[in-house]
């Protein structure tokens, strides 16, 4: 018997555990993970639900399932992933997308759940799954555009529909779909630099930014969104501390894809290439007038560190930092 963890209206844990169908049919709080994979043709892989299911049997979803007693969502994920379609994938290659709260009254049954979203992005053919046939019957890659259409419409035999957020959720995969990050060289980099309205008063050239990371190990990445440039990091071993921190030193967005989660892919790249690299700090500095900026670190894990004061408040320095 399967048990799960349960939690409050605020998805805290109780510290109680129940089997699972107590949670449906007493209307307990609990997690689950919920993944959009997406292959390199902008198609999302849906699933139909076993015949057997005694809940919506033959209805199309995605890779769904319960978080279990003492298991973290990306456990769950990396889990329901290998159980259901035998996908493979480690924590670094799941991107978060939302963590939804619904709350659903049947005749008999309650849905009471935070939904842990996550996208992956794969290049396996759909011959190449293989299905747990006592979960899914099939499965098939259908277009992005086709499922927005699908839970627009509020297609009965798709169970997204229940989920009020899923339009949002839909329009996020499909940005997050466009997005490819590389690493590259630093004329590359500098390119969107040019369209980075924030930077607008510096227009350096190759040598300046060559002279900064010199003799350092250093990362340099651009976002590409429908295959154009979109946005841009540019970090380093700024501080020589035996390679405890790493600097992201410049990033920004070109002003034309703003909105698009263009800077969440970047940054979420540069922190595992430095867990990679055996880094134990991200650390960032910005000014007290890019609000969007400090808004976007925060909410990324950043913690303030210090302020570097300056004649105008505006212009003083924050310096955040994050544990790898």
């Amino acid at each position: 018997m399967e048990y799960i963890d349960e939690v409050d209206e605020n998805n805290n844990y109780t510290h109680k555990s129940f089997p699972k169908d107590d949670f449906h049919r007493l209307g307990k709080w609990y997690r689950e993970v919920i993944c959009f994979v997406i292959n390199n043709k902008g198609e999302v892989l849906i699933q139909q639900r076993s015949e057997s299911k005694r809940d919506k049997s033959l209805e199309w979803e995605v890779c769904t399932g319960h978080v279990s007693s003492g298991e973290l969502p990306e456990e769950a994920m990396i889990r329901e992933l290998k159980e259901e379609i035998d996908l493979e994938v480690n924590v670094k290659d799941l991107i978060k997308v939302k963590i939804m709260k619904t709350k659903e009254n049947y005749k008999d049954r309650f849905h009471y759940v935070f939904s842990y979203v996550y996208l992956i992005k794969t290049n396996k053919k759909i011959e190449e799954f293989k299905i747990q046939e006592e979960e899914v019957n099939k499965i098939k890659y259908i277009k992005i555009e086709k499922l927005k259409e699908m839970i627009h419409n509020k297609q009965k035999d798709l169970c997204l529909i229940v989920y009020e957020d899923m339009p949002q959720i839909i329009n996020k995969i499909f940005n997050i779909s466009k997005i490819n990050v590389k690493e590259v060289d630093i004329s590359e980099a500098i390119n969107v630099h040019q369209n980075v309205l924030e930077f607008d008063e510096t227009k350096p050239d190759i040598e300046y930014f060559e002279n900064r990371y010199k003799n350092s190990d250093k990362l340099i990445i651009v976002a590409y969104y429908d295959n154009m440039p979109a946005g841009y990091i540019i970090g380093y071993d700024k501080f020589k501390d035996n390679g405890k921190s790493f600097y992201c030193w410049m990033a920004g967005v070109d002003y034309r894809f703003r909105r698009k989660g263009i800077l969440s892919e970047l940054m979420r790249y540069q922190i595992n290439w430095a867990k990679e690299k055996g880094y134990e700090i991200l650390k960032i500095k910005t000014r007290n007038n890019r609000r969007e900026m400090l808004s976007f670190l925060v909410k990324t894990g950043f913690n303030f560190v210090s302020v570097e004061e300056r004649d105008n408040i505006e212009d003083n320095r924050i310096n955040l930092e994050i544990k790898l």
